[in-house]
């Protein structure tokens, strides 16, 4: 393990998971932040903490991404608020498409109706 390239991608973690910061991710992932810091400082060779791995783990992470760099960062598995998350979306959309429908039912009613006015006169 190049602990450089593990840093990189503990970076990359870091900066396009949903956290505000440091510390909110090391709440998530359920380490202290001095852990975070000791891990990070590049003088110190050590291995990745294994309350780090851990967290990783739990939040789909892909492991062998994290240490050795191959695979995707993610596994493919969603997790239940994901899925919620998804669903909610859909809904949403279908709502919108409802009202998009109703719209232009409106929209040729009316267009129909002003032809057939204007025919009248």
């Amino acid at each position: 393990m190049q602990k450089e390239k593990i840093l990189e991608r503990l970076d990359e973690i870091l900066t396009t998971g949903h956290w505000q910061n440091q510390t909110e991710f090391c709440e998530v992932v359920g380490i202290t932040p001095q852990i975070l810091s000791n891990f990070r400082n590049k003088e110190m060779n050590r291995e990745p903490p294994k309350s780090l791995i851990y967290g990783l783990a739990r939040l789909n992470y892909n492991i062998t991404w994290f240490l050795f760099g191959h695979g995707s960062m993610k596994n493919y598995s969603t997790s239940n608020d994901e899925v919620l998350e998804l669903r909610h979306k859909i809904s949403t959309l279908s709502k919108i498409k409802d009202i998009i429908e109703k719209e232009e039912h409106n929209i040729e009613e009316r267009r129909l109706f002003k032809g057939g006015v204007e025919r009248t006169q």
